[in-house]
């Protein structure tokens, strides 16, 4: 069988209601907006053999389309999967693929607004920096365009049901923060957001521990070998404690013992 591609003729076929796609607050990045194929196809009517034709710059339509199915793909680092626009029709002992003009316009349209859906940020959170027993620092990432505000939120609750928002971090990723007078030795929750339109885009929960609280205090109970340790600690969860000492102030001679046991 003899196949022939109409590379000049774009078939009217199949010209049922297709639903146009509203093209309402699309990101800028969106591309092909306002273009005069989407707006008129530029179709023009010609009988041939009692067939109704509609010519347009399909191979351009085309290009968009692929275009917009690339870029999808890349946002959703999936491998590009190529649709089929076109129709094909069996005449005689030849085969034509044709493609329809509003067909094309519609699925640039559809396409766009898929386009537009995948750019929404996307928020990255890293782990925390625990700097002391009451701080950390945070640091976070976020993709997409169109952010107008960023931040942190934490509290000791996973849910984040009543959470501390911290400054706001901007409109540029990454982002970063420092959470100070935080309980020693606790589990503190915390996730990042992105803003876009008024709607907030939220990273993973994690959780951060805070170094303990530990305080020395003075030596007693002196004797000519023997000397009561003195110290408080304040934390959550502790698996053992234990003193330090030696002649050196850097403690590089030091001996230890564990303490089995610990007052309040």
């Amino acid at each position: 069988m003899k196949c022939i591609l109409q590379k000049f003729r774009v078939a009217l076929i199949a010209m049922f209601a297709i639903p146009l796609v509203v093209h309402a607050q699309l990101d800028e990045q969106v591309p092909y907006q306002g273009d005069a194929l989407l707006v008129n196809p530029n179709q023009t009517q010609e009988p041939v053999d009692g067939r109704v034709y509609r010519e347009c710059d399909w191979p351009r339509m085309l290009s968009m389309i692929r275009d917009l199915e690339e870029r999808i793909a890349g946002e959703v680092e999936v491998d590009t999967v190529y649709a089929d626009y076109s129709f094909k029709e069996v005449v005689g002992t030849s085969q034509y693929r044709r493609y329809n003009c509003v067909v094309l316009r519609d699925s640039i349209l559809s396409l766009q607004v898929a386009y537009d859906a995948v750019l929404a940020p996307r928020v990255y959170l890293d782990s925390a920096v625990i700097l002391s027993d009451i701080s950390a620092a945070l640091s976070a990432t976020f993709s997409g365009s169109g952010v107008e505000d960023s931040g942190f939120l934490w509290e000791s609750d996973a849910a984040l049901s009543n959470p501390v928002t911290g400054s706001s971090t901007g409109t540029t990723s990454p982002i970063a923060d420092t959470l100070t007078a935080l309980s020693p030795g606790a589990v503190i929750y915390f996730t990042a957001y992105a803003v876009k339109e008024g709607e907030y885009f939220y990273g993973d929960t994690l959780p951060l521990l805070t170094l303990p609280g530990i305080t020395t205090q003075s030596a007693d109970d002196f004797t000519v070998d023997a000397a009561t340790l003195n110290a408080s600690f304040d934390a959550d969860s502790i698996t053992g404690q234990g003193f330090i000492w030696g002649q050196q102030t850097d403690l590089s001679d030091g001996a230890s013992v564990v303490a089995d046991t610990t007052w309040g």
